[in-house]
């Protein structure tokens, strides 16, 4: 797939994202801008201004004309698209310098990632030394008795489902 189709591709996904889960919560105007944005994002390959990891709302009210409040307000509705349009945008320029055929796989991206941490000890990891587990074995069952005693000598039946409801209702 070409990166041409590819975009036009993902931003289908997006427009769809936008007609489904913000068109029913902001108004047509807003809705438009909040497409139109995402789509100018898709077409840079970068994501919305943040601050500290998430989303700087006032920045993105500025460049749509939508109010900051209410999209502080529904951000669990928009930031979903705002996280797969950085996703698309990194998996895009990872291997922009690179021929075709060395990418790396994201498998061997991961074995290059744990590559370089040290390996676990068996005598490290979660080691239960309150007890041997060889003593698991040893051990004798618990007798099982046939009429145990009960713990409480008192008891009170409960009142039927119907009792209950004329009481209630009463």
């Amino acid at each position: 797939m070409t990166k041409l189709t590819a975009m036009k591709a993902f931003q289908r996904k997006i427009d769809a994202y936008c007609a489904m889960r913000l068109s029913p919560i902001f108004s047509t105007n807003d809705a438009d801008a909040l497409n139109a944005y995402m789509r100018r994002l898709i077409e840079r390959r970068c994501g919305p201004q943040r601050t500290g990891g998430h989303t700087d709302w006032d920045v993105v009210a500025r460049l749509t004309g939508v109010d900051a409040a209410m999209l502080a307000v529904h951000q669990r509705a928009i930031d979903p698209a705002f996280d797969a349009i950085i996703r698309w945008s990194k998996d895009g320029d990872a291997g922009k310098d690179m021929p075709p055929g060395s990418r790396k796989s994201a498998a061997d991206r991961k074995k290059a990632v744990f590559a370089g941490q040290p390996k676990a000890r068996a005598e490290t990891v979660g080691a239960d030394t309150t007890r041997p587990r060889d003593d698991l074995a040893k051990r004798k069952p618990a007798d099982i008795i046939d009429f145990p005693e009960p713990l409480f000598q008192q008891w009170t039946d409960p009142a039927t489902a119907a009792e209950i409801a004329r009481a209630q209702s009463g």
